[in-house]
């Protein structure tokens, strides 16, 4: 009764996974023409993250530290525990970044973590309510919300769900 039950949950997960794919695809779908070169936006956060991708792939290839630099902010270096910079993430897409690049790594990954989140939202949900239609649309809602989406291009918030730029604390527009 448990292997029966385990199956059914993994090809409803499955089948959640691949529609929240898809929605995700849509999303993104200006990138996929030319992953290895095209972007939903190069500015701010996706460039950032992006340098942090291509870092660590050649920190790691390199045997050097990729915790700390002097590649930015001569002569002093910078401590890259000290900012967002999607090191699990970097880690896991490494194997791409050294074959296609950061760009591909992060494309892959902005598309990616919509997914991942609207799925563990499913499977809360499902624990929560018991109730198969709620647990898929409280997972979409989580993952494709409009202030998550990746259509903004920041992996932070879409693998994060919550970002608060302590910059900005003295204004009404900080994001939650």
């Amino acid at each position: 009764m448990k292997a029966a039950s385990s199956n059914s949950n993994i090809s409803k997960y499955g089948f959640y996974g691949a529609i929240y794919l898809l929605a995700s695809l849509k999303l993104t779908h200006n990138v996929w023409s030319d992953p290895t070169s095209q972007m939903n936006c190069g500015c701010g956060d996706p460039g950032v993250f992006m340098w942090f991708i291509a870092w660590n792939a050649h920190a790691i290839s390199s045997g050097l530290n990729p915790f700390s630099t002097h590649a930015i902010w001569f002569p002093n270096g910078a401590n890259l525990l000290d900012s967002n910079s999607i090191f699990l993430i970097s880690l896991i897409t490494f194997p791409i970044t050294k074959l296609g690049g950061p760009i591909l790594s992060f494309n892959i990954a902005l598309t990616v973590s919509p997914v991942a989140t609207a799925l563990s939202m499913s499977v809360l949900a499902m624990r929560i309510t018991k109730n198969s239609l709620a647990s898929f649309v409280g997972g979409f809602i989580y993952g494709f919300n409009r202030l998550f989406a990746p259509i903004r291009g920041s992996i932070m918030q879409t693998f994060d769900q919550v970002e608060v730029d302590s910059s900005h604390h003295d204004r009404e527009d900080i994001v939650l």
